[in-house]
């Protein structure tokens, strides 16, 4: 039996059932494995504003290193 024959099969069986004990811990268990990301970890636009306070009068020129690769 495959993964998606599995899935189907389970996802049956959970239709058919009315035990709301048995649903509720399912729940739990669907909860537990499902990665959920808190609001602190989310990024947005802007949020690394302020981090970088210096940046090098050089910054955008070529690296010495690269010279050989360059026309």
């Amino acid at each position: 039996m495959n993964t998606k024959e599995l899935k189907y099969e389970l996802i049956n069986k959970i239709i058919n059932l009315t035990d709301i004990q048995i649903l509720s811990q399912i729940d739990k268990l669907l909860t537990q494995t499902q990665p959920s990301l808190s609001k602190e970890n989310k990024r947005y636009a802007g949020c690394g504003k302020g981090i970088f306070t210096y940046i090098s009068d050089d910054f955008d020129e070529p690296l010495d290193d690269f010279k050989e690769y360059m026309p």
